[in-house]
């Protein structure tokens, strides 16, 4: 297409794709309003649309920097239970701030937190250390929690109908490992004493 002005031919493709390709910007002039889908972001008056998660990602997409503008009133939009996820644009309950999960795309939720900020969730076990382990794990006779602390203070426990219980009674082994060589109790007791018929 020719430029108004005559000075200028660009590809007709050019024409109203939010780029002034013209000096006198006849190609973006008289153009059909755009509307962008929900996931987009629409760039001042131009129309030209951009992914959501490009907003306030301190990277003008936009050719008049829209996507930059207001970002502080965009994360003031979360209430004060939540935390902004910068760049997934979203609020997210304060809850899952150190969790040890990534919910933000970008880390957020898990940066700067000490032990005293970790918390776990209903099915997790709090470490003495602050990290998270399955509540599962809790006094099964393995150290799953860096400090141990998940194999501390724990109850002598009960054992299935397939297992035998270690002589300290911190843990419950499978009758197949009694006497197999290798010691799965702590105390080593699933090795004493064995025979060749065990």
């Amino acid at each position: 297409m020719a430029c108004a002005s005559g000075d200028k031919c660009v590809p007709l493709s050019w024409k109203c794709d939010g780029v002034a390709d013209c000096p006198d910007v006849s190609d973006e002039l008289n153009c059909p309003a755009q509307t962008c889908a929900q996931s987009e972001f629409a760039c001042g008056t131009n129309g030209t649309c951009i992914p959501t998660k490009w907003r306030c990602d301190k990277e003008l997409d936009c050719e008049h920097g829209e996507d930059e503008k207001n970002c502080e009133a965009l994360q003031s939009v979360c209430t004060p239970k939540q935390l902004y996820c910068a760049a997934d644009k979203e609020c997210i309950d304060n809850d899952w701030k150190c969790d040890e999960v990534d919910d933000c795309s970008d880390g957020s939720d898990e940066s700067n937190c000490t032990v005293i900020d970790r918390h776990c969730g209903e099915a997790m076990f709090t470490c003495v250390n602050g990290q998270c382990i399955s509540k599962e794990w809790h006094c099964d006779g393995d150290a799953d929690c860096l400090d141990g602390s998940d194999e501390k203070e724990c109850d002598a426990k009960s054992c299935g109908a397939e297992q035998i219980k270690c002589t300290d009674g911190s843990r419950c082994i499978d009758h197949s490992w009694r006497c197999d060589g290798d010691f799965d109790c702590s105390d080593y007791s699933d090795e004493n004493n064995c025979t060749g018929s065990d």
